[in-house]
C-alpha cells in the first residue's frame, strides 16, 4: 500500500514537472511600444533581452495633432533598438506609415535596450505620426 502511494506521488510529480517544462518552452518575451512624435522619440531602457533572434513589429498612422484623425498623407519613420551602455544598435530600416511591420534584427546580445523611432519626412506643424509596436524574442 505503502509503495503504491509513494509510486503514485513520484508519477506525478514527474508528469506536473513535464507540463510546466513543455508549457514554459512555448512563453516567448513580447513587450510593447508605442509613440506620437513630429520627429523622433528615445524611450527608455525597459527591454530587457536574452542572447537570441530577435523581432519588431510596427504599425503608424500620420494624424493630425488637433482633430485626432487619421490622414492619408504617408511619411517614412525608423524604429531602432538600442543597447545600454554601448553601441550595439539595430534597426527597422526604412518603413512607411499606413503599413503593419514585422522584422527580424537578427541576434542580440543580453541586456537591457530601449526603443527609439525617427521620423525621416517632413510635415507641417500639428502634423504627427502615432503608433508602437512590440519587441519580441
Amino acid at each position: 500500500m505503502l509503495k503504491n502511494k509513494k509510486r503514485k506521488v513520484i508519477v506525478s510529480t514527474l508528469i506536473l514537472g513535464l507540463i510546466l517544462s513543455i508549457s514554459a518552452i512555448g512563453l516567448a518575451y513580447s513587450k510593447g511600444y508605442s509613440f506620437n512624435i513630429r520627429s523622433s522619440v528615445t524611450g527608455s531602457y525597459k527591454f530587457n533581452l536574452n542572447n537570441k533572434s530577435t523581432t519588431i513589429t510596427a504599425n503608424a498612422d500620420t494624424i493630425n495633432v488637433r482633430t485626432g484623425r487619421t490622414l492619408s498623407d504617408k511619411h517614412q519613420y525608423t524604429v531602432y533598438l538600442e543597447k545600454n551602455w554601448s553601441f550595439e544598435s539595430r534597426d527597422t530600416g526604412q518603413l512607411t506609415t499606413g503599413s503593419r511591420y514585422t522584422k527580424n534584427v537578427g541576434k542580440v546580445s543580453g541586456g537591457d535596450y530601449r526603443i527609439k523611432v525617427i521620423k525621416h519626412t517632413y510635415s507641417d506643424y500639428g502634423i504627427n505620426i502615432k503608433g508602437g509596436g512590440n519587441v519580441i524574442q
